[in-house]
């Protein structure tokens, strides 16, 4: 009986020792899967991180239209959902980066102490702010791993009545009802106000109004499109003729002119760079190279040559492969070829023309946005082989979707073609 009794006991020893054990082991097990599952968040983390952190720049335009489209006199908790649907629309495309309208018309889409509110975010032009919409928009987009640069108009203002509308406290009303308003300003054939950027208060008031955009917000780039001189500059009753033979500067005023807006670029682009060297500056000319150097009176040519200028450009090359003039193919090899500093490479497209009849000015190709769906896919394919290429930027968000967020019908196809090949 003890036999049997010490048996049973050394048995029950044996279970209770096993029991213990496989314990501690189903605990460590446990441990070591919840570790696994958080491992696993992490992983998830990552691959969303992916969209932003892609070796190319995938990108589309946001301007003061899609403001006035989708965000205008809305209270804020219609905005946050709104940008949420907005930003959910970008990544389905695979868009990690958007180039967001913050100042359009001298006026600001944030919290400015230096420039009204845009009428295009509020009913009435210089309206307060009831919340901040960029803040809100960084925020979402930092959830999303969406890079925002921050588009901004430098020299393109108002028209006199707009102008009558705001504080005469702005610098920019102080300059429009200055006895000397022409040493400041030029008008446009549409009849706005056009900054002068050869004047040295001009330049330093825009280098200020970057200076502020960057210090209240965390934003990735400062991006400029092609709004420099007016069209027929030298045709207009108002241009800047009176204010140069008022300076006197020892040269032409074509020079003069093109050494004002390299000099404004090169101070936009270093205030970014004192401000964060993470900040990427750059700037969005028109495709035609002739007509920068003369009729918008940019050296595109020195600030791909010389560095300080830009970080990276943005030719807005909106050809078909077909056009007559400038096609696609050889637009880009010529902008690539003329880059001989560090500067990036990036590819404005014209969604915008898909399905679009009548291509004016196209030649040949004035019918080749009807005929295909294929385009922009064909491009990226095109734009791949250069070095300097980084990317694309697609004209509009409005092209690409519709306003209840789903793919606007016109351009679905193209865009699906496109996003096949990532």
């Amino acid at each position: 009986m003890k036999r049997i009794f010490y048996g049973l006991l050394f048995f029950l020893c044996l279970v209770f020792v096993a029991v213990l054990f496989f314990q501690d082991y189903i605990y460590i097990f446990d441990q070591n899967f919840s570790q696994q599952s958080e491992l696993n968040d992490n992983d998830k983390e990552d691959f969303s991180s992916q969209l932003k952190e892609s070796p190319e720049m995938r990108a589309c335009w946001f301007s003061y239209l899609e403001w006035q489209l989708l965000l205008k006199n809305k209270d804020e908790k219609q905005f946050v959902e709104t940008v949420r649907g907005i930003f959910n629309n970008l990544r389905s495309c695979g868009i990690n980066t958007l180039m967001l309208h913050l100042r359009a018309f001298g006026d600001a889409f944030y919290e400015s102490p230096t420039s009204p509110v845009s009428k295009y975010f509020n009913e009435n032009l210089g309206e307060n702010l009831k919340f901040d919409p960029l803040k809100i928009i960084i925020d979402i987009a930092r959830e999303n791993n969406i890079s925002i640069h921050g588009w901004i108009n430098p020299l393109r203002t108002m028209s006199d009545e707009d102008f009558s509308k705001i504080s005469n406290n702005y610098i920019i009303k102080k300059w429009y009802l200055a006895e000397n308003r022409r040493d400041y300003y030029m008008k446009d054939l549409t009849g706005k106000y056009i900054l002068i950027p050869t004047n040295p208060d001009v330049q330093q008031f825009i280098v200020e109004v970057v200076d502020e955009i960057l210090n209240k917000y965390a934003l990735d780039g400062i991006h400029i499109d092609d709004y420099f001189y007016p069209s027929k500059i030298d045709t207009l009753q108002e241009n800047d003729i009176d204010y140069y033979n008022k300076v006197k500067p020892n040269c032409d005023i074509n020079t003069w002119r093109r050494n004002g807006t390299s000099n404004l670029v090169k101070a936009m682009c270093n205030k970014c760079h004192e401000k964060n060297s993470n900040i990427k500056f750059g700037v969005s000319p028109q495709a035609n190279l002739k007509n920068n150097y003369d009729s918008m009176f940019i050296d595109v040519k020195l600030w791909l040559s010389e560095s300080g200028y830009l970080d990276y450009i943005m030719p807005q090359i909106y050809f078909g492969f077909d056009n007559s003039s400038h096609p696609f193919d050889k637009t880009v090899d010529d902008w690539n070829n003329l880059i001989k500093n560090n500067a990036e490479l990036y590819v404005g497209m014209a969604v915008y023309k898909v399905g679009m009849d009548n291509d004016q000015h196209a030649g040949m190709g004035a019918k080749e946005w009807k005929n295909n769906t294929d385009i922009l896919k064909r491009q990226e394919e095109c734009c791949r082989k250069y070095k300097k290429y980084k990317g694309y930027c697609l004209y509009s968000y409005q092209s690409i979707f519709q306003a209840d967020g789903n793919l606007n019908l016109k351009s679905k196809q193209e865009i699906e073609n496109l996003n096949s090949l990532f």
